[in-house]
């Protein structure tokens, strides 16, 4: 646990805040701004959660999640894995809904939650829809900084 992991968990803390404000102050801008900026926080928001749960701060919130679901069977019971599967499924389908055809304020709460659930779910859905995009991101900014 480096201090680099620690310097990522920190700057998508302070990406989902900004996101949380922009959220709370969106309405005092044009209204004909109104839907891009919600795009821009859910968007924000999922990025924000991906970098979270792939850092030091997720691993402690992974631990607690998994803490969590250990009376009920655990995360790899009979069901629990399956139920956490679909789950993380149907959240990112409702994410993706809010960004392309219904921008609700509500669903960048659900965006920067969904990452961690599909931690817990493993496989190809972390693979592809929590790393693939905080890859692309950082490499996307290394990119653009010069490195």
């Amino acid at each position: 646990m480096n201090g680099a992991s620690w310097a990522i968990s920190c700057a998508a803390v302070f990406t989902l805040a900004l996101c949380l404000i922009l959220l709370r102050h969106y309405t005092h801008l044009h209204p004909m701004a109104h839907p891009v900026l919600v795009r821009l926080a859910i968007a924000g928001a999922y990025i924000a959660g991906c970098a979270i749960a792939l850092t030091v701060l997720g691993s402690y919130v992974e631990s607690f999640l998994t803490w969590l679901l250990h009376p009920v069977g655990g995360q790899h019971g009979n069901g629990g894995h399956l139920a956490i599967e679909i789950t993380g499924a149907a959240l990112f389908a409702s994410v993706a809904v809010a960004i392309a055809k219904v921008p609700r304020p509500q669903a960048a709460y659900l965006a920067a939650f969904v990452p961690f659930i599909l931690v817990l779910a493993g496989g190809w859905e972390h693979s592809l829809l929590t790393i693939f995009p905080a890859e692309h991101i950082v490499q996307e900014i290394s990119r653009k900084v010069g490195g």
